[in-house]
């Protein structure tokens, strides 16, 4: 197998499976697509989202379903970025994250 790129971030299983910028299209000057390879399906790659953004833009909080109000959101914010058993980050930059939500709003 070829060089994928860089490894952003680790899924629940232990280190068995992660999510990689994949550069082989696009080389070192280029938009990497965001992919999911797992090692217990001899290293099986999944695409994910065609760039970055598009890949954050995708992510969901289970606990917020669609049409969510913006106070509910900005309350389960904090709980958001976990690390598993209850530690938490308490949320990021609050003002920042009222900030995006409003220009995403616009969008």
């Amino acid at each position: 197998m070829s060089a994928i790129g860089v490894a952003i971030c680790d899924c629940p299983s232990a280190g068995h499976d992660m999510i990689f910028l994949d550069c082989r299209e696009c080389g070192p000057q280029g938009e990497p697509k965001v992919v999911h390879i797992d090692q217990e399906y001899d290293y099986e790659i999944t695409p994910l989202a065609d760039s970055f953004e598009e890949f954050i833009r995708g992510l969901v909080n289970e606990n917020l379903k669609p049409g969510v109000s913006e106070q509910t959101y900005l309350k389960e914010y904090p709980g958001m970025l976990t690390f598993g058993d209850g530690f938490t980050t308490g949320g990021y930059a609050p003002g920042f994250v009222e900030d995006w939500l409003k220009n995403r709003k616009k969008e």
